[in-house]
């Protein structure tokens, strides 16, 4: 006969009836309900009130907050053809462990993320997520943080579409206005993925306005709003459990946060986080074109199948500019080595013309034959696109006018151990950077600008910002001609990208550093050198190095009221030195 225990004792139900929520008449050393179900029936400690932590949903359930029956594996999994991973606390508040549904148990899922050294070369590391984006990694509940006001979300999601989605496309907009439209009606419901993807879109939204605006349209400050998205962005990728199982709409929204986090406010281990982006999107083979196996080429090419390649190319290509920008901000090389990759170039396809969830077969080429019973596209599809491209396209033109220069500088702008690792003709002369840079001229002009010639807005600004870049290019690497013509130079280039930005503020806030302070900086390197050795100046050129002194000025008083020390604190840092060098050497 059992021994029973009264409740009047204050027995404890077991773990397993506490786990499951039912009645457990707490009989001992099996209670009733164990017993009919065949299972042990174990009791926690007197001494620890919180030493039974309940069986937790696998991280798939948990990640896209579906319900989940726990079994190993759960029905979800089974039936979503996934791998159910389970992770739980140990007795007693012990380390997290992972479980498959096979029962193995690892200590640690991601060992190889990458953490910066001084010369931006990456090793083996152990960090998660409360030492690399600086908050604690436990799971907070995140719904309070989205705008209280849903006109406020939809807010932020036009300024996103205005300012931020037509300069980079990370992913597809229409596919995800579906989504938010949905999940909007009722927080508690959204997605996680979209959630996440969503609070890296409320970040870069405000990153793109000023702090002005953000008092006006939302009663509070641009670095109050950015730290509350950030913090939950953080707790988003958190809950994913992004660095153990990454996907790519994880991916898509840290990318964007890294994008974003460059021109905004706050500070962040930039250099880590886009070495960690690259080892993810390496790890889900986005620098990959996968091949269509036998079966598939037998059939036609889908445009949810198009879509799904050209999102991957453009995510892999646009971390490529990142590499590139970050390097030449650093002085260092990019990491990315030519010949680990081998995803094609994106094509000039709007954005409308892509479906991710689409089965209809892509249009034949001009030309080709159309059998509906034997239709099959075995050519590449690049073809499609360079006859395709030049008729209309708007959508991606800024975005691969950055990626082609990009790609371009990566032949010529860094050092010769860069350029003997990838393979590429080492430039050691002037002369010959100053051909690479006029052969970009022409391949981003023949490709690109010819044909962006509407009349509006976004494309005088795609076709003048394009033009800023590459001269920001020539006018480095004339700068071995005489101080005259450098400075002659940098006037030019201040002054249309300073009028660049009062023309186009939706737009040009992503030149500032990448252009404007660059040439700033140039500028104020050669009004030192002047001023340090009148013997170089003419006096015929007195009135341009006044004009030069006066406009160095201006742009550093703009900058002091702009607060372009906390957005980018390094550069501006070498910036305010030189411009006190030049007071120094006036007075």
């Amino acid at each position: 006969m059992r021994t029973s225990s009264s409740n009047a004792n204050g027995a404890r139900a077991c773990c397993r009836c506490r786990e499951k929520k039912i009645h457990c008449g707490r009989e001992k050393p099996s209670c009733k309900a164990c017993d009919s179900f065949g299972v042990n029936c174990a009791y926690p400690s007197t001494n620890d009130r919180y030493a039974v932590s309940r069986v937790r949903s696998c991280i798939e359930c948990r990640r896209q907050r579906a319900k989940c029956d726990r079994k190993r594996p759960c029905s979800s999994c089974v039936t979503s053809k996934v791998k159910c991973i389970y992770t739980a606390a140990s007795v007693g508040g012990g380390e997290s462990t992972a479980e498959s549904d096979s029962g193995a148990v690892g200590t640690n899922a991601f060992q190889n993320l990458i953490t910066t050294t001084t010369n931006r070369t990456y090793s083996p590391d152990n960090l998660n997520p409360a030492i690399l984006l600086g908050s604690d990694a436990h799971p907070a509940i995140v719904t309070p943080l989205h705008p209280s006001n849903p006109a406020q979300i939809w807010m932020l999601w036009h300024i996103y579409m205005k300012n931020v989605d037509s300069l980079y496309k990370i992913f597809h907009a229409p596919s995800f206005e579906k989504q938010l439209f949905r999940g909007v009606q009722n927080l508690q419901t959204i997605d996680a993925d979209v959630e996440t993807l969503l609070f890296a879109v409320y970040f870069a939204a405000i990153t793109s306005v000023t702090n002005e605006d953000c008092q006006d349209r939302f009663s509070e400050s641009k670095i109050v709003l950015l730290k509350r998205y950030r913090y939950a962005l953080e707790k988003c990728l958190t809950r994913a459990m992004f660095l153990e199982i990454p996907q790519l709409v994880s991916l898509r929204a840290f990318v964007l946060y890294i994008t974003a986090c460059r021109d905004a406010p706050v500070t962040a281990p930039i250099d880590t986080l886009l070495a960690l982006a690259i080892r993810l999107a390496i790890k889900l083979e986005v620098h990959k074109e996968h091949s269509r196996g036998q079966q598939q080429s037998s059939r036609f090419i889908t445009l949810g199948e198009r879509t799904n390649t050209e999102l991957r190319r453009r995510l892999w290509w646009h971390l490529i500019s990142l590499d590139v920008q970050i390097a030449e901000s650093s002085g260092t090389d990019p990491t990315i080595i030519e010949g680990t990759f081998n995803a094609s170039f994106p094509s000039s396809m709007d954005d409308g013309e892509l479906d991710d969830n689409s089965d209809l077969p892509l249009p034949p080429l001009p030309g080709e034959s159309f059998n509906p019973e034997t239709y099959a596209i075995n050519q590449a599809l690049d073809g499609f696109a360079d006859t395709y491209d030049q008729e209309h396209k708007i959508d991606m033109s800024y975005a691969l006018v950055r990626m082609e220069i990009a790609s371009g500088l990566r032949r010529y702008a860094f050092s010769e151990q860069f350029c003997q690792i990838n393979g590429y003709e080492v430039v050691s002369t002037s002369a010959a950077r100053l051909q690479h840079v006029n052969e970009l001229v022409g391949k981003v002009n023949m490709k690109y600008l010819q044909y962006c010639q509407r009349n509006d807005f976004f494309s005088s600004f795609a076709r003048n910002a394009a033009k800023l870049m590459l001269s920001k290019h020539l006018m480095l690497v004339k700068r071995a001609d005489s101080a005259q013509q450098t400075l002659h130079n940098c006037t030019q280039v201040l002054e249309a990208a300073v009028g660049l930005r009062r023309t186009h503020p939706s737009w040009a806030w992503t030149l500032r550093s990448y252009v404007e302070l660059d040439v700033l900086e140039v500028y104020l390197h050669s009004l030192v050198d002047i001023q340090n050795q009148p013997a170089i100046w003419d006096a015929e050129y007195e009135g341009q190095l006044k004009h030069g002194r006066a406009l160095s000025l201006a742009a550093v008083e703009r900058g002091r009221e702009h607060d372009l020390k906390l957005c980018y604190p390094k550069q501006w840092k070498r910036i305010e030195s030189l411009h006190q060098r030049l007071n120094d050497a006036i007075s």
